[in-house]
């Protein structure tokens, strides 16, 4: 880019100048001109008629006179009555621009190509008492001036080329100075500063851009590890559900082939249809599990009163087996009448989810407290004396499949969903839920129903 620049102004330079050299010879030429037009007519004012009748050595005698102009003397008919040089002979001059024009005007000028040489003759023609007196003197053409002119020059051309080639280099290191510091900051990833006013838009042009492209990139990194994330996400769902559906499908085959067996006692075929009957329960528990996780962003989100005292009485109700199998101290404090703006089914499955964990991951013979309480903020707390939660695993016991009970379908019999749900559908209508928990101590989780946002 600089050399262009630099070539381009060198050019530039070299045309005004040959311009100005076209000038210059154009009106040193046509000064020079009138001169010789006026020093011709200086000549033929001198003139004397006797010299005319004196043929060529009268026209010699005045050429010597006036310092060797051709002296022409014409008759009125166009003859040539006398000539001080030796020319081409033209037998009628009277068809001579400057001849006509002196016939009609008392005198006249004309440039043309010389008689007596291989150049230009400027003709002065004056009209006399005897005829016409025509003085000529060669001149220069434009062309030749030009030249002689340039080769004169020519030096001083070059020497102008050169300071004009170092100018324009320095120039162009200039002005390119704040583009290589653009450059440059572009480079390393800072912002660019102008320091020049007039390339200061085209700074802050290029900062714009570079910040878009900055956050496309950042937009585009923060996409690729979503799609990882969301790759391991779906991995790790398809291992397991894998794991959880081979455990009962492997009981179902491995007890249904023992079915096939017509000599089994009735008490081992019992066994068996009862494990196919359980597994295939389990099976089929999962399995709407798994459903109802999936269509939770989907589900119903129009919101309408929701009785959630009346909920978690049911859900209580519901478990009295359970808790009296596994002998625990039921501590209820219900508020009566505490409503909501949520659906039916989605409290079911919070308060259902958080009550069934506690009661299924509780000490036999511990104590299980379900506190509801009112207000702006109801807030729901359930509490169990169970297996209690590691620090490790307390930011773990949110995601799907996993169960503090490692054994899949083991002792506990959890797919490691319910906790999962509670806290999609927690997030889905605006609740909070906070879990606080100590190892072989117990757990606490409490959900704050906050105030939905209905869509329009």
């Amino acid at each position: 880019m600089r050399l262009k620049i630099t070539l381009f102004s060198l050019f530039i330079t070299l045309l005004c100048m040959l311009l100005l050299l076209v000038a210059s010879v154009e009106i040193f030429y046509n000064r020079s001109l009138n001169a010789q037009k006026n020093t011709l007519k200086v000549y033929a004012g001198i003139f004397e008629e006797q010299d005319f009748d004196k043929g060529d050595i009268g026209a010699k005698d005045f050429s010597d006179k006036i310092d060797g102009v051709r002296v022409t003397f014409i008759l009125s008919d166009g003859s040539v009555h006398g000539e001080s040089h030796e020319a081409i002979k033209i037998t009628n001059q009277s068809e001579m621009p400057e001849v006509v024009d002196a016939a009609s005007d008392g005198e006249g000028y004309s440039l043309r190509k010389s008689e007596i040489s291989s150049g230009e003759a400027l003709y002065y023609c004056k009209k006399t008492q005897n005829g016409f007196l025509r003085l000529s003197a060669d001149v220069s053409s434009m062309w030749a001036l030009f030249k002689e002119t340039f080769m004169g020059v020519s030096g001083i051309l070059f020497l102008c080329a050169v300071m004009c080639t170092v100018a324009a280099s320095i120039w162009s290191v200039y002005v390119f100075r704040p583009l290589d510091k653009m450059v440059k900051d572009l480079s390393l990833g800072s912002e660019v500063v102008a320091y020049d006013p007039e390339i200061g838009k085209l700074a802050n042009m290029v900062n714009e851009k570079s910040k878009a492209v900055k956050n496309l990139e950042i937009e585009i990194e923060e996409q690729k590890k979503l799609n990882e994330k969301l790759l391991a996400f779906k991995n790790e769902f398809v291992a397991n559900i894998t794991h959880e559906m081979n455990t009962p499908l492997t009981s179902i085959k491995g007890f249904a082939e023992l079915l096939k067996n017509v000599d089994i006692k009735e008490a081992q075929r019992e066994k068996a249809v009862n494990t196919i009957l359980k597994q295939s329960e389990r099976l089929t528990a999962l399995i709407e599990t798994i459903i109802n996780y999936n269509e939770i962003d989907f589900g119903d989100t129009s919101a309408c009163d929701v009785n959630v005292s009346r909920i978690v009485l049911e859900i209580l109700n519901g478990a009295e087996p359970d808790i009296e199998a596994k002998n625990l101290t039921l501590i209820k404090d219900i508020d009566s009448e505490v409503v909501i703006r949520c659906t039916h089914e989605a409290v079911t499955q919070i308060a259902g989810n958080i009550i069934r964990n506690a009661i299924k991951y509780n000490k036999e013979g511990g104590k299980l407290t379900v506190s509801l309480k009112g207000g702006e903020v109801p807030v729901l707390t359930v509490e169990d004396t169970g297996i209690g939660i590691s620090e490790a695993d307390k930011e773990r016991v949110f995601e799907r499949f996993f169960t503090v009970d490692k054994s899949h379908g083991g002792k506990h019999g959890g797919f490691g969903l319910g906790l999962a749900v509670v806290k999609k559908l927690c997030g889905k209508w605006n609740f909070k839920v906070n879990l606080s928990s100590r190892l072989d101590e117990g757990t606490k989780i409490k959900v704050s129903f906050g105030e939905f946002t209905e869509q329009q």
